[in-house]
Order: structure tokens, then C-alpha cells, then sequence
């Protein structure tokens, strides 16, 4: 992790309340009909026989398709589910695995900013290779062309890899299943356009949560998970001030000292902004397969919320079962019978409250997060304005 994100906002303009919320209402594009080959028929002469010339086709864009749940069983359509991580992605996508039309992986990381990632999968090298032997090089490369060629075996892998998942896993029945996928919060939003290139038929969910709240849950996320504080772009002195808040707030050692830096802030804040900017790359992308959930909607209405996003997904429920799968996937229930608001920062399920930033953010922090995510903020219908 690098702490050296120094993202200053440039949103501005009139607020936009909500301006990720729900689908947007927008078509695909069109689903090119494969043309037959054209053939020219020479006229024979005394010295020459009838032949047929086939013109050599030149590649055309590779389109995947249908958009949409499946249309031949076994083949489910592809969901991704992305958000800034400590969004509230985990407990929603439990409540969509409880649905036995839909597979979504849980931080399963096809796709990030490291040497694993599936864009990596891929050896070029023996693919040219491949594509300069006479037979593929006549026939497949012709017809796909070299990129075309690399899309259709990125995603061939990516899809493959969930779909084998699901069958080994067992406990759902694919014949049945209208959307397999995976939720990886982070690198779904910062490489959506990737993502998108390979996968133009899938269907992109997205969580959207206050940024400031984002900030303090992520921040004791990283406390628990010792992701601070031995980076080499921090001082030693700053290397100090980060321990120290983790001992003051997750151990209750030591004197009091403000829950962020002036490095942890910056990475963090610069962390939402990037996400909530792919999220809003994503919903102009996706058009009508771009769904939104604000976190604070599922806190104040969880039934509402999850009956509606199975409708998009076009899956078969009942107000029963959805009624059901919340009561399943209560706060309480993660968090050991700990009820919402009472914290436990050292549990995965630390809080769960709307508003929680108020605790921690010192006057220093309100300043920081204002320069690098105000504008963003008031767009996204957190806020009036900076006076807060």
C-alpha cells in the first residue's frame, strides 16, 4: 500500500442527490448478425474454368452477447459486484447467495492491481506465437483479430474459473442459476473499464456509502489487519503516529490520540474518491445492466432494497423469502448477538451505524476530507454543502 494518494477534489457545480442511485434506463448496443461469405462469380473463357473468389474478411469487433439472465440453462449470465471496501458489500452479498438463482463469490479478486490479476493470466507471447502458424493465423486471427483474439480467452478464463466454482462447490444447481459472479470490492470500480471490455453483456452492482463513514470503518479494518504502518514512503515519525492510534483505538492503550493521520486520511479519502469515480464509470458503461444500493438504504429498509434488486436481477422470489433472508442476515446475526450501534473494534462487524464519522473526525481530518471528496460528497446527496 502506498499512503502517498493526494487526490484533491474537483466535483463542483449544483447537487446531484444520489446521482448513482438505482439503474439507469439506457439499451445496448446492437448484436451484429454473422454475414455469409460473398461470393463473385467469374466469368469462364475459352482458356480459363469457373472459379469462386472469396474476399478475405476483415476483423470485426467481437461482440458477446446475450445481455441478460441466461437463456440456455447451464449458462448463467455474469454479475459483478463492486463498491469501496467497508460498504456493506458482505452482508449483501449474503443475502444474494441465500437466493438460489444466484452464485456471487465473496471477494474472490479476479481482477486487482497486482501480478495475479486475470489481465495477467493471459501469456501473450505464446498467443503470437499461436496466431503466426498458417492454419489459426487464417482462420481464427482473421476473423477476430488480435485483440479480439485476447478478449475472447481472457474472458473465456475469467468465466470458466466462476462457472467450475460453482459446480464444485456444489450446493447450488447451475441448471437453475440466471447470474454466477463475484463481488470484489476496490478493482471491479478501478478497472471497470477492463472489466466492461471483456464483459459488455454482464451486469454491474454496485454499493455506495457515505464517504466519511467508509473512511472510519476502513480505517479500523487496516488496524485489525496490520496494513500500516511499514510502507516505505512513511517517516519513521509518521510510522510512529499510526501505531499509536491503532494501540489508542483497537487496544485501549496508551494516551488519546485522533484516529487518523494526515497520511491515513489522504490514502483513504483518495480511496473512495477513485471507487465512487468507477462506480460512476461503471453506471455510464452498463446503462440499464448498472444497479446502485446505498448502504444507508439498506440500514433504513433492508426488505425494500433487496425485493427490488432481485427484481432487476429478473430472479423468482416472494415477499416470504425476502423477508426471510433478511431476518438471516441481521447484524446480530454475524456480530454474535451484539446489536447494531454497540462497537467491538476488533470484530469484523464492528458497528454498523449511519453517521459514525461524527465520533472521530477532528477539525484537521473535516479539512483534508473536505479538499479531497467536498464536492463529491454534496453531489452524491451526503451533503448541502462544506459546512459541515
Amino acid at each position: 500500500m502506498t499512503l502517498a494518494h493526494d487526490h484533491v477534489d474537483t466535483h463542483s457545480g449544483a447537487a446531484a442527490p444520489g446521482a448513482l442511485n438505482g439503474s439507469s434506463n439506457g439499451h445496448a448496443g446492437p448484436v451484429h448478425a454473422v454475414r455469409p461469405p460473398v461470393v463473385v462469380e467469374v466469368a469462364p473463357t475459352p482458356a480459363q474454368a469457373p472459379q469462386v473468389v472469396e474476399p478475405v474478411p476483415q476483423p470485426r469487433p467481437v461482440v458477446f452477447g446475450p445481455v441478460g439472465a441466461q437463456s440456455v440453462p447451464g449458462e448463467p449470465g455474469m454479475l459483478f459486484f463492486g463498491a469501496n471496501r467497508r460498504s456493506g458489500t458482505t452482508w449483501l452479498a449474503g443475502m444474494l447467495n441465500a437466493h438460489p438463482q444466484i452464485s456471487c463469490r465473496n471477494e474472490g479478486w479476479l481482477l486487482t492491481h497486482r501480478e495475479g490479476s486475470a489481465d495477467n493470466w493471459l501469456d501473450r507471447r505464446n498467443v503470437a506465437r499461436w496466431s503466426l502458424m498458417k492454419a489459426p493465423a487464417g482462420q481464427y486471427v482473421r476473423l477476430l483479430g488480435e485483440r479480439g483474439l485476447e478478449r475472447a480467452i481472457q474472458r473465456g478464463m475469467i468465466r470458466e474459473v466462476v462457472k467450475q466454482s460453482v459446480l464444485a462447490e456444489g450446493w447450488k444447481d447451475i441448471t437453475k442459476l440466471k447470474w454466477m459472479g463475484d463481488k470484489t470490492t476496490t478493482h471491479y470500480c478501478t478497472k471497470v473499464e477492463y472489466l466492461y471490455d471483456l464483459f459488455p453483456d454482464a451486469r454491474f452492482l454496485y454499493m455506495q456509502r457515505d464517504g466519511r463513514d467508509v473512511v472510519v470503518s476502513d480505517m479500523f479494518l487496516m488496524f485489525r489487519n496490520g496494513m500500516l504502518g511499514a510502507d516505505d514512503d512513511l517517516t519513521l515519525e509518521q510510522a510512529r503516529d499510526i501505531e499509536r492510534a491503532r494501540k489508542f483505538h483497537l487496544e485501549k492503550k496508551g494516551p488519546p490520540v485522533p484516529l487518523f493521520t494526515p497520511e491515513t486520511m489522504r490514502y483513504l479519502a483518495g480511496n473512495w474518491v477513485e471507487c465512487v469515480s468507477g462506480g460512476l464509470k461503471a453506471k455510464s458503461l452498463y446503462k440499464d445492466r448498472f444497479y446502485c444500493v446505498r448502504y444507508e438504504d439498506m440500514v433504513a429498509d433492508p426488505v425494500a432494497c433487496v425485493r427490488n434488486l432481485l427484481s432487476w436481477l429478473e430472479v423468482e422470489t416472494t415477499d416470504d423469502f425476502v423477508h426471510g433472508i433478511v431476518e438471516e442476515c441481521r447484524f446480530e446475526k454475524f456480530s454474535e448477538g451484539r446489536p447494531r450501534g454497540e462497537a467491538d473494534p476488533k470484530a469484523e462487524w464492528r458497528k454498523g451505524i449511519i453517521g459514525d464519522w461524527r465520533n472521530y473526525f477532528t477539525e484537521d481530518d473535516k479539512a483534508m476530507f473536505k479538499r479531497m471528496a467536498g464536492g463529491l460528497l454534496v453531489e452524491l446527496g451526503y451533503a448541502k454543502d462544506l459546512n459541515w
